[in-house]
């Protein structure tokens, strides 16, 4: 009997949570995937506002969005200018292009070093006077200073051309002309007589006959002076004195110019290429995400529904359309179940308590 009755009252305690379960049918939820966000970053999930189910309305309380983390990001190729190797920089952690923010990839990097033989074109030039014989040199020294180093670098440059720069005269000659006869009165050049003058053997307005009878050519000789030197002296039975005249000499002075390379130290250059991939905001925003509505049951949309519903019934024809009863429903159904149960239970332990006291009249009474 004992037996009995403890297999009824577990019988019951396991149906319990059925009858509840019925009664807590309050709210369940819904799932749409692949969705994905639109440029202001919302999804349009479509999840209606309400929704009946099993006779009664539930109401959308909340949606949630959780990203699936699928797009695949965008790479972003990136090569830091090449820099001297004390000014070189690592590429830095983030980048940011047209609004995009990239993160770098590190086994991308790759350090690229470049040896760069330098050298600098050098012009230079000098004078040389021409008219006093003096040849172009074939290459001419020039002393350069590297700005990158500072180095002071010697080296010779070919020569180049040459133009004419200006002319000029030059006191480059003297010669002597000695006066013979210089007792006498008059001296003759060629077809012109001049008188003798102690202070100056000629005066400038006759440097021109002495020029003509020399042979001088005016355009590039002249006489400047003349003086004498010493007093008269005898050579033999002839009277002597000795004039010394100077002059000058039109010189051609040219420019003579020379350029050529000059070497240079070398200089060693590095430049970072790295690889950058998309991440954060905007890759999430091309990432699809998965909605789950939940829905809540409302009793007052119900009441409203209901209210709907009657007012309908008030100004249209009746229509007779089978509905969905209580019984017809889950929660019905379970319900329904849980009664009878309770019911067979109770009718068991109601036989079994009759039978029990029947028997006990049954025995004979003790003496």
């Amino acid at each position: 009997m004992k037996k009995t009755l403890t297999f009824v009252l577990i019988l019951i305690l396991a149906l319990l949570p059925v009858s509840a379960l019925a009664a807590d049918e309050d709210s369940f939820t819904e799932e749409k995937d692949g969705l994905y966000l639109d440029e202001n970053g919302e999804v349009d999930h479509g999840f209606p506002e309400t929704v009946e189910k099993d006779g009664k309305i539930y109401v959308l309380s909340s949606v949630k969005l959780e990203s699936n983390g699928d797009a695949e990001p965008e790479i972003h190729q990136e090569k830091i200018a090449e820099l001297k190797e004390k000014d070189a920089k690592y590429p830095e952690e983030t980048v940011t292009v047209d609004g995009v923010t990239y993160k770098l990839i590190p086994d991308s990097v790759k350090e690229i070093k470049r040896e760069e033989k330098r050298e600098t074109t050098v012009t230079d030039s000098m004078e040389r006077d021409v008219t006093a014989g003096e040849d172009a040199l074939e290459e001419m020294e020039v002393t350069v200073t590297d700005e990158e180093t500072g180095e002071e670098v010697t080296a010779a440059i070919p020569y180049k051309e040459s133009e004419l720069l200006r002319t000029e005269w030059v006191a480059d000659f003297s010669t002597e002309m000695v006066f013979s006869g210089y007792d006498a009165d008059v001296f003759l050049f060629g077809d012109t007589i001049i008188q003798r003058n102690d202070a100056v053997p000629l005066t400038p307005d006759q440097y021109g006959i002495v020029m003509s009878y020399l042979s001088m050519n005016p355009a590039s000789e002249r006489i400047t002076g003349a003086v004498w030197r010493g007093d008269p002296f005898m050579d033999g039975d002839t009277l002597k004195r000795v004039a010394v005249l100077s002059g000058e000499t039109l010189h051609e002075i040219d420019t003579d110019y020379y350029e050529g390379a000059v070497e240079l130290s070398s200089i060693t250059y590095i430049a970072y290429e790295a690889e950058y991939e998309e991440f954060g905001e905007t890759l999430e925003k091309r990432s699809s995400v998965k909605a789950t509505a939940t829905y809540t049951f409302s009793k007052m949309a119900e009441t409203e529904t209901e209210k709907e519903s009657e007012t309908e019934k008030m100004t249209e024809p009746e229509v007779v359309i089978p509905q969905k009863g209580f019984l017809q429903s889950t929660a019905g159904r379970i319900t329904l179940i849980g009664v009878a149960i309770l019911a067979v239970a109770g009718a068991v332990m109601l036989f079994l308590f009759l039978k029990k006291k029947k028997k006990d009249e049954d025995k004979p009474a003790e003496s």
